[in-house]
């Protein structure tokens, strides 16, 4: 990351180095934005920080879904692995140096050297010498810590602020089933469920959620955390029989226009033949507007080698700051049977 970037655009500080070991370091800078949440309304959040990594490390190799680590005191076995217990956290590795920067996997098992992640019909390929983190998942704990920045409710029957989640395994537009919580005594609770605290839900970094205020009164929502400063990559989910929704964020702190995101540029977003014939899709969301189960304030695709809007005939929207930081927005990938991969760059 460029040090002499000018970070009181997105009110970032630098933040020390995070070490792990000899030869590994992963330089890091800090920053937060304030996002109002009307009352009476839907917000389409995402996470534009990531939470400081627990660990660092090197490669030193890798075989199928684990990834053998060096330069490093050993970990305690099954540091890095959530149990099921309802404090606990859940762990991604995201690999920060060489070809594959910007992929991140799930974690699933971890011993003193050696970390396993659920490849998810993807490739780890990542070399020996490559950098990598450990970075634990927001959870609408940290996020909204007691409650902070929503409405607590008074009791299950009386809720005043929703967190949805959608289905990200939902393979159609009609399917899929989304979770949905609200904070009651200073804890996150699932609707409709048994009062069991949920305070370490997992939210996944590339992905949203939806904070839905019941009442009038608006709040504010403080994000702040780590900036990362390699490439993102994100994997987006298509079906071979129909259309797919992906419910995504960009983890970034700075706005990005449609050219600039790498959408196109990287194969994952499939141009249209016409614009009356749309392959892919882009949904955007209007967090200004204040309405309950709104609709998407604007819908982009890709034809004629620049970026349509539509209703706006042929004007080109190249250059529409659409990627803002902290929103969400749906992907509509046309029916396929090869899931793409958006790279996406830093522009600091």
């Amino acid at each position: 990351m460029n040090s002499s970037f000018p970070f009181l655009l997105f009110a970032a500080a630098a933040i020390p180095v995070l070490t792990a070991g000899a030869g590994v370091t992963v330089p890091g800078f800090s920053g937060f934005r304030r996002l109002a949440l009307p009352g009476n309304s839907d917000s389409y959040l995402s996470t534009p920080f990531a939470r400081p990594p627990a660990a660092t490390a090197l490669i030193g190799s890798v075989a199928g879904g684990t990834v053998t680590v060096s330069g490093i005191n050993p970990w305690q076995p099954g540091r890095f692995v959530n149990q099921g217990g309802p404090e606990e956290e859940t762990y991604y590795l995201l690999i920060v140096s060489g070809s594959s920067a910007g992929s991140w996997f799930m974690i699933t098992g971890s011993t003193a050297v050696t970390l396993t992640v659920d490849l998810d019909g993807d490739t780890l390929n990542a070399a020996a010498n490559d950098r990598i983190a450990v970075i634990p998942c927001w959870t609408l704990g940290t996020l909204f810590p007691g409650g902070l920045g929503v409405h607590g409710s008074p009791s299950p029957s009386e809720i005043r602020t929703e967190i949805v989640l959608p289905d990200f395994n939902a393979a159609t537009l009609a399917g899929g089933v989304p979770k949905v919580f609200s904070c009651i005594g200073g804890d996150w609770v699932e609707v409709a469920e048994p009062l069991i605290p949920r305070n370490h839900q997992a939210i996944l970094p590339d992905s949203f959620f939806i904070v839905r205020h019941r009442i009038p009164a608006a709040t504010e929502f403080l994000t702040q955390g780590a900036v990362i400063s390699s490439r993102l990559r994100s994997a987006l989910g298509v079906n071979p029989a129909s259309k797919r929704d992906n419910f995504l964020g960009l983890q970034r702190p700075t706005p990005y226009t449609l050219a600039a995101s790498g959408l196109v540029s990287s194969g994952a977003f499939a141009a249209s033949p016409t614009p009356g014939n749309r392959t892919d899709e882009l949904f955007v969301y209007d967090n200004a507007l204040v309405k309950l189960n709104k609709s998407a304030s604007a819908t982009y695709f890709y034809w004629n080698n620049a970026w349509r809007k539509v209703g706006s005939g042929t004007a080109n929207f190249d250059n529409a700051m659409v990627f803002t930081p902290g929103t969400g927005f749906i992907i509509r990938k046309n029916a396929s049977s090869t899931p793409p991969f958006w790279l996406n760059s830093p522009n600091y």
